[in-house]
């Protein structure tokens, strides 16, 4: 049975990504200091980005609430996609990190967290990885349709950070979820994967259980 749960909407100051970025913030239970979980969403359009900051996102902590049971504190995090063009792929990862050291975490109840969890969906997944492989917090990473995620590789990263890709037969990425698999399997990193049916829509990976098992996978990492 899950504990008490509350939300805040996080504005970025100044303009990141050029935009006013944002974030959905949920602390759950009563403990101030917790294991946090950060979820990045796929690519949408400016004009969807801003619609969604009025409005709360339930198609994710629907999915969220069917994973995490506990009575204990956890916090999450939810990350609409900011990145609206490719060429923003060159940079992003560095902006990104300050964007959610700098910008979100300070907002909260947690800017300190004890251990991350990420869970990212097509492009968010590159960003959940590049949070992955960039904050040594990080402990577990779940990979959702992934897009783009070789490009997030690095060397000279934790042995013990765990990863699990999902993808779906018909996702014309589904490849690039294996290539990731090698590149890490190559460095001796903790890396598995599961093919379902379905295609690269949210829908689809919501519709077979691969987004409450996602967060499940890394809240189980995170203890609980």
């Amino acid at each position: 049975m899950i504990g008490s749960k509350r939300n805040q909407k996080l504005v970025a100051g100044g303009k990141r990504f050029g935009i006013k970025a944002w974030a959905d913030y949920f602390h759950y239970g009563d403990e101030e200091e917790c294991p946090f979980l950060i979820y990045i969403g796929g690519a949408i359009s400016p004009k969807d980005y801003r619609r969604r900051r009025d409005t709360l996102p339930e198609p994710i902590t629907r999915e969220f609430e069917k994973a995490f049971t506990s009575d204990k504190s956890l916090d999450l995090l939810i990350i609409p996609n900011p990145l609206f063009d490719d060429s923003l792929l060159s940079w992003s990862r560095g902006e990104f990190l300050q964007f959610l050291v700098f910008d979100l975490l300070p907002q909260t109840t947690n800017p300190r967290p004890p251990a991350l969890g990420v869970v990212g969906y097509s492009r968010g997944a590159f960003l959940a990885a590049c949070l992955a492989f960039d904050l040594p917090r990080v402990v577990a990473a779940a990979l959702i349709g992934g897009s783009d995620t070789t490009d997030a590789v690095k060397d000279g990263v934790s042995k013990d950070k765990k990863f699990m890709l999902y993808s779906n037969a018909d996702d014309p990425l589904v490849m690039e979820n294996y290539v990731f698999m090698k590149m890490l399997v190559d460095r001796g990193m903790n890396c598995d994967a599961d093919l379902r049916e379905g295609g690269h829509e949210f829908d689809d990976y919501a519709g077979n259980g691969s987004v409450a098992d996602a967060f499940r996978y890394v809240i189980s990492n995170l203890g609980y």
